[in-house]
């Protein structure tokens, strides 16, 4: 049998998306298995770093991406409920300057849109949806994939799988020692304030409506930015709880993120109470899970290695991997083995370190008293360049390269 040369993409999402966009360029035949008949990005708003932007950005979608967008000033830390903040992260020019290409915060639907769109107009990639992936086998002609739809199950032989199925991956499960996801103790409540008088409504509770705010306060915080293209203002409070799963109504969840948020600012709380607030339990994916089979297995994303979203990466992290393998895959040529082994050799320590960065802002930003007097202290003494020099390593890294 002769090998194949297709890669099966598992999920339709941001990682899987990217992923099959940037092996199609490089001309390989890419299917993508979708289990939704018509995929499409849950959630609200995200963060693109400058080490997300560059890739998108080379896969032609510069302009709708800048579009849709909102490219903030700066991130700023404000404790509790101040209007001042404890320091700022200068972003803006400055940032696209330093690291070349910006920062950007957009709509997951819209930038779920965008690639899709890319993806549907690429002829070296075929998707078909309400199908999913149910088992996977490899051996020496390479990985085949159990694929379950409307018909029953059927195998497809590729010359390689690649999960990008989310944190409860069906191929992270079929893969030998593929570990499931885990509880964080984590809750996350997210919104987004809509309409004409959203940056207003936004201004005075003392919302930054320019740049990306993170309010701090014991053991809750509120991030809060604008989505660009006239979609409001994106909010996401985290807080410690219990996973509310898919029996927690919409009531309960705005009355317990408005209690939460509440406790920031009186005012950043009465905002919370007139909006409609979903509540998402946040799990993660042990470190010490395979992001290979080298028989013919990859996982990219939060499949790989989902983590809470205290460094605004998750999104980021997927882009990067699609980059990575795909130039691993391409300096490697046919040796699948040893693109795979490169692939994990280089985004473990990367994804680590992302990981680090994640439990120290939650520490930092969730401290009580009086450990957040000493915190609010350093964080004044430092300078917006200091700060900049931080995330070099982050924001500066070339994926693609």
């Amino acid at each position: 049998m002769e090998p194949p040369r297709t890669i099966i993409v598992a999920g339709a999402g941001i990682a899987g998306l990217t992923t099959a966009l940037i092996l199609a360029r490089q001309g390989r035949p890419v299917i993508i298995i979708e289990r939704f008949d018509e995929p499409s990005e849950v959630g609200a708003g995200l963060q693109l770093s400058p080490n997300a932007s560059r890739i998108l950005f080379r896969l032609g979608l510069e302009e709708r991406l800048r579009d849709q967008s909102h490219q903030p000033e700066a991130i700023r830390l404000v404790a509790g409920g101040r209007r001042t903040a404890i320091t700022e992260l200068p972003l803006g020019d400055l940032a696209e300057s330093r690291w070349g290409a910006p920062y950007l915060t957009i709509h997951r639907g819209r930038l779920h849109a965008i690639l899709w769109d890319a993806v549907k107009a690429e002829p070296q990639i075929t998707i078909e949806t309400g199908h999913a992936i149910v088992g996977i086998e490899t051996d020496a002609v390479g990985p085949r994939a159990i694929v379950g739809g409307p018909d029953g199950e059927e195998d497809r032989w590729g010359h390689l799988v690649v999960g990008a199925d989310g944190v409860r991956s069906a191929v992270r499960a079929a893969m030998p020692k593929g570990l499931p996801p885990r509880y964080t103790g984590e809750i996350a409540f997210r919104a987004v304030l809509k309409g004409p008088d959203a940056l207003a409504k936004a201004a005075a509770a003392g919302i930054d409506t320019k740049s990306v705010s993170a309010f701090l306060a014991p053991s809750v915080h509120l991030v809060a930015y604008p989505l660009g293209g006239h979609r409001g203002v994106n909010l996401v409070a985290n807080i410690a709880g219990n996973d509310p799963g898919p029996g927690w109504s919409e009531i309960f969840s705005a009355m317990t993120a408005q209690r939460a948020i509440g406790r920031i600012s009186p005012a950043l709380g009465e905002m919370a109470g007139d909006l409609n607030w979903l509540a998402w339990g946040l799990y993660a994916v042990a470190p010490r899970t395979p992001y290979i089979d080298p028989g013919g297995v990859a996982l990219v994303g939060d499949a790989a290695h989902a983590m809470t979203p205290f460094a605004a990466q998750g999104a980021a992290m997927a882009i990067e991997d699609a980059a990575v393998l795909a130039r691993c895959l391409k300096r490697w040529h046919g040796d699948r083995r040893a693109a795979l082994l490169q692939y994990e050799a280089e985004r473990r320590p990367r994804i680590a370190r992302a990981r680090r960065r994640g439990a120290f802002n939650h520490f930092v930003w969730h401290a009580p008293f009086p450990i957040s007097l000493g915190r609010d202290i350093v964080l004044r003494a430092r300078n917006g360049q200091n700060l900049l020099s931080d995330l070099d390593w982050l924001y500066g890294y070339d994926a693609g390269r």
